[in-house]
């Protein structure tokens, strides 16, 4: 620990140790300190090992099971505790490694930390006088306890360790008055990835497809894309013509693997799959796990119309980055924003507590000086419904009491939502964290909805034609790179690949896009044979005059009908005089383009003399 710098940040009562990019938390301490909070800097400085290799009983709350699973992998002795592992089985392991004279490190998530107190406590062993009690990444308590009730079930517990400490490398401030006698200690070190390309896009679909197509080219490199959403990795992952090459990480539960559908197959859990080309997450996999894989390229995807998607940019955004272990060949954050004016934080922050606070005051109120008929009691009930998301309220006697970690957890929300307000305050964010910033503006066009209308079999051809006409048109203007300085492939976010694409699967739309002009296209409503006719016109000349005559004698009548004898020499004169053909012409000519077989047949109750077409010659 001899080359530490440490100082004293008054203004915000901290003490503050800087690290180099190389060091670790072992070099800060030799113990993870007493009655702490530390915010450690950057992911992967060695908190939750620091604590493992220490020479006393350990117990450390991870917010998830991967977290766990990850650790036992690398070290046996770790004692895992979640849903699934009894109290008696927990009580076996627990008293072996007493007995075996070993320190106990046990890693639990928050939801079982109460069984494995009680377990102790059936031994006779106090883990209140005998335990470190270690919070890893604290701020979950605040980012999760919206769907997550269970997460502050540890701080039921925590006050009355004797030793014990809170770490996050993404801390948030945490409102409960206890927290205050605790000493802060920042670490300042860099991220070992501190580059992010951010993306904007009005289009997070046409990107994102495009990009997958672009990195699949890319030798050597797998994709780690975080997007919290399983209905949107679908949607993605069926669009995509290759499906051979994904993973999709989630939570094993009944209505994931339903949304999964026709994909379920690939689902993945984390030491049971080796990584693939693509692998997608959900937020249960930002935190607490290592992913090992060399140059990987990581991704991350918000969608501001989409708000479970939209992490907290300071805090699972440097998390979901922080899970690599390497150096990584890239890192993008590919969104879009809201469009609206920034929002400054404080007021918000000051908005929900006094909020919080004013909804208790008025139901404690209520409770103790009005009764009510049965509507009124409805009335109440509802009422406690909304003010138990900041507070807790007593079952006897319906008095609410503030609940710290709940406001804490409203304020958390509120201000990840806030921060996708527009493109400054993203960039914003990533800065305040320690990032550097590059900007890229996406020049894709195929919006979600197009793709729609493309895919669908109820949309007429002349539309679906148009809307790619369009694209091609817009394209045909840009100037695109695909390399970068020194020749190396790219991910390129112009649309070049959109744009060859286009061009690749409707190759004789384009053809005709080349020769007629889009205003020629456009006078046509985008009709496939009325462009197809002007085609031949225009591309008519002596040596072809017979196939392309042939050609558009066929695309003006169809197989399967009859038509009459003089309509037939009307229209057969018109395309010969298009063509230059110097022919007298019957009706009987149609036989040379068509296996035609004379009739006579009633024509609005007249008998009339004509053909039918059986098929083209």
């Amino acid at each position: 620990m001899d080359n530490i710098e440490n100082e004293v940040d008054e203004a915000r009562k901290e003490k503050v140790i800087n690290l180099r990019n190389n060091e670790y938390l072992d070099k800060a301490f030799d113990l993870t300190p007493s009655n702490t909070i530390i915010n450690k800097g950057r992911c992967g400085i060695g908190g939750t090992t620091l604590e493992l290799n220490s020479q006393r009983h350990s117990i450390i709350v991870v917010p998830n099971i991967p977290t766990i699973e990850s650790k036992k992998r690398a070290n046996q002795d770790i004692i895992g505790v979640y849903g699934g592992i009894t109290k008696n089985r927990l009580k076996k392991e627990i008293a072996s490694c007493l007995d075996s004279g070993k320190y106990i490190k046990v890693l639990s998530t928050p939801d079982s930390f109460p069984k494995l107190v009680d377990a102790c406590l059936d031994l006779g062993f106090d883990p209140y006088k005998e335990c470190f009690l270690l919070l890893d990444e604290y701020h979950t308590i605040a980012t999760e306890l919206g769907y997550r009730e269970n997460m502050i079930k540890p701080l039921e517990f925590l006050f009355e360790f004797e030793n014990k400490a809170l770490i996050s490398a993404t801390p948030f401030s945490l409102s409960d008055p206890r927290f205050d006698q605790f000493t802060r200690v920042k670490i300042v070190s860099e991220h070992l990835n501190k580059d992010v390309n951010v993306v904007f896009s009005k289009d997070i679909y046409g990107v994102l497809i495009n990009f997958i197509e672009d990195a699949r080219l890319i030798q050597n490199s797998n994709v780690h894309l975080f997007y919290n959403s399983v209905r949107s990795i679908v949607e993605v992952v069926s669009l995509l013509k290759k499906k051979d090459d994904v993973n999709i990480f989630c939570a094993n539960t009944k209505e994931n693997i339903g949304k999964l559908g026709d994909l379920r197959g690939l689902f993945a859990e984390l030491g049971q799959q080796d990584f693939k080309k693509l692998n997608f997450y959900t937020a249960k996999y930002n935190e607490g796990w290592d992913l090992n894989d060399e140059n990987a390229i990581i991704v991350l995807i918000s969608d501001a119309n989409l708000q479970q998607t939209c992490f907290d940019i300071e805090i699972k955004g440097t998390q979901a980055i922080g899970r690599l272990r390497n150096k990584a060949k890239e890192v993008y954050h590919i969104t879009n924003c809201r469009n609206l004016a920034t929002v400054n934080p404080n007021n918000i922050i000051a908005d929900r507590k006094i909020n919080a606070q004013n909804s208790v005051l008025a139901l404690n109120y209520i409770n103790e000086n009005l009764v009510f008929t049965n509507d009124g009691a409805e009335f109440i009930e509802n009422m406690k419904v909304e003010v138990s998301k900041y507070a807790d309220i007593e079952s006897t006697t319906g008095k609410a009491v503030i609940n710290h970690s709940k406001v804490d957890s409203g304020v958390y929300v509120a201000l990840a939502n806030y921060k996708y307000n527009n493109k400054q305050s993203i960039t914003d964010c990533w800065k305040k964290t320690g990032f550097n910033v590059k900007i890229i503006e996406s020049g894709f066009q195929v919006s979600k909805e197009d793709r729609r209308v493309l895919h669908s079999t109820r949309i007429g051809r002349s539309i679906k034609n148009k809307l790619i006409i369009d694209k091609i048109r817009f394209y045909d203007s840009k100037e695109f790179h695909s390399k970068d300085d020194n020749g190396r492939l790219t991910i390129n976010f112009s649309g070049l690949s959109e744009y060859q694409k286009l061009k690749q699967e409707n190759p004789r739309l384009y053809e005709l896009y080349i020769k007629l002009g889009y205003d020629k296209m456009e006078e046509l409503n985008f009709s496939t044979p009325k462009m197809e006719k002007m085609y031949l016109l225009k591309t008519r000349n002596i040596l072809e005059v017979s196939k392309n005559l042939r050609n558009y004698v066929h695309s003006t009548f169809h197989c399967g009908n009859k038509y009459p004898s003089l309509y037939i020499k009307c229209e057969l004169s018109k395309i010969y005089n298009q063509f230059n053909v110097p022919k007298n012409v019957n009706a009987s000519d149609i036989k040379k383009y068509f296996d035609a077989q004379e009739v006579t047949y009633r024509l609005e109750g007249k008998p009339v003399k004509g053909y039918f077409l059986h098929g083209r010659n």
